[in-house]
C-alpha cells in the first residue's frame, strides 16, 4: 500500500519520463508490466484530482432554496402546457384547413 501512495506523489517530470520509458519497454517482460501499472496509476491520479476539484467547485455553487425550486418548476410546467395547447390548436387548425379545402 505504501508503494501505491508514493507513486501518487510523483511529480510531472518523473511521470513523463516513466511514460516515455514505458512506451519503449512495454514489450520487455515484467519491467513493461510495472511501467504500465505506474502509468495506469498516474491516469487514475488525474481522475481523482478532477473529481476532488469538481467536488470543491460544487461547494461554491449558490443553490436555489426549496421555494425557488418549486416556483421555477411550476413556471416550467405552466409554460410547457401553454406551448402544448398552442401547438395543439395550430395542428387542429391546419388539419381542418387541409381537410376542408384539399380533400373535399
Amino acid at each position: 500500500m505504501t508503494f501505491h501512495l508514493t507513486i501518487f506523489k510523483i511529480d510531472c517530470k518523473i511521470y513523463m519520463m516513466l511514460k516515455m520509458a514505458g512506451k519503449a519497454v512495454f514489450k520487455s517482460g515484467s519491467k513493461g508490466f510495472i511501467l504500465r501499472h505506474l502509468l495506469l496509476i498516474g491516469e487514475m491520479q488525474k481522475a481523482i484530482v478532477f473529481i476532488k476539484q469538481a467536488k470543491e467547485e460544487l461547494k461554491k455553487v449558490s443553490w436555489p432554496s426549496r421555494e425557488q425550486t418549486i416556483r421555477y418548476t411550476l413556471i416550467v410546467i405552466a409554460v410547457s402546457l401553454v406551448v402544448a395547447a398552442f401547438l395543439g390548436f395550430l395542428d387542429l387548425f391546419f388539419s381542418t384547413l387541409i381537410d376542408k379545402f384539399i380533400f373535399e
